[in-house]
This record gives structure tokens, C-alpha cells and sequence, in this order.
């Protein structure tokens, strides 16, 4: 059970005849001794946790004016690396701009080759579709004499019965 000091402060005793009752005097200022001792504990805990929190925070402190010194000297050298970076990009885009002018004339070289073989291609192709309705046209005509040659094979295999069957009648 947890003491409050509103429990301390409201806490009434029965009276006897001669007073408090002695025995419940003892085990309410037992209690109470026992809480005031948790709280003398926690009380130390709480100030060697601060002393070390302190230590801490001293530490913190002179790490940060170490990185702050540290950034400040990184920053200067960031500068200087940047003009030198500017000094050797500038370079670098010059030699880029040459190379991308030789890219530039090999691929409009290149693309000229293209064109003339995709023109090339293009004439291929429609001699090829030529070729291939050529042979289209005459396998739809030998399709068509297949065709009415079936139908005059009917026709005689027709007369032919029908002689067949006006001779036995």
C-alpha cells in the first residue's frame, strides 16, 4: 500500500481509554518509515542518475564544439573543393562537347547509311509482294481449272449414268 502525505495528515487513530491505541500507532509509523526509506532510496538514485546525466551533457557539449569546429573546417575545404570541381567540370564539358560533335557527325553518318538501305529494303519488299501475287494469281487460276475440271468430270459421270440408265429401261 502506497502512503500519500493526505493519508499521513488524515490519518486518524481509535482512542482507548488511556489514549491511541499503541500497537496501531506502531505499524501506521512502521509504514510510514517504510515509504519515507523508498523515497530517501529513490531521492539518492534520482541524484546519481542527475550527476551522471550531467557528466553526460558536459560530454555532449564538448563534442559539439568539436563538431562545430569540425564542420567549420569541413565547410572551408568543401569550398575549395568546389572551385576545383567547377575548374575540372569546365574541362571535362569541353571535352564532352568535342566527343558529343564526333558522335553527332558518326551517327549522321550512320543514319545516311540507314536511309539508303531502308530504301533498298522497300524496293525488296515490293518485288517480293510482286513475286508473291504473281504466284497468288496463278494458283487461283489452276485452283479455277481444278475446279471446272471437277465440274465437267461431274457432268459426264452424270451423262454417262443417265445413258446408262435410259439404255437398261
Amino acid at each position: 500500500m502506497k502512503i500519500t502525505p493526505l493519508d499521513i495528515e488524515g490519518h486518524t487513530f481509535s482512542r482507548k481509554i488511556r489514549g491511541f491505541d499503541r500497537d496501531e500507532v506502531r505499524a501506521f509509523l512502521s509504514l510510514v518509515a517504510e515509504e519515507y526509506e523508498k523515497l530517501i532510496a529513490e531521492n539518492n538514485q534520482v541524484k546519481d542518475e542527475m550527476g551522471k546525466m550531467q557528466s553526460i551533457l558536459d560530454e555532449h557539449r564538448q563534442r559539439e564544439k568539436i563538431l562545430r569546429d569540425t564542420l567549420y573546417t569541413a565547410q572551408q575545404v568543401s569550398e575549395d573543393m568546389k572551385e576545383a570541381a567547377r575548374r575540372e567540370g569546365r574541362v571535362v564539358l569541353q571535352e564532352a562537347q568535342i566527343k558529343a560533335d564526333r558522335v553527332i557527325d558518326h551517327a549522321q553518318s550512320r543514319a545516311s547509311d540507314l536511309e539508303a538501305s531502308l530504301v533498298d529494303l522497300r524496293m525488296e519488299k515490293e518485288a517480293y509482294l510482286r513475286r508473291v501475287r504473281t504466284l497468288l494469281e496463278h494458283h487461283q487460276k489452276l485452283l479455277d481449272l481444278h475446279e471446272q475440271s471437277l465440274e465437267d468430270e461431274k457432268k459426264i459421270h452424270l451423262m454417262k449414268r443417265r445413258e446408262g440408265a435410259e439404255g437398261s429401261a
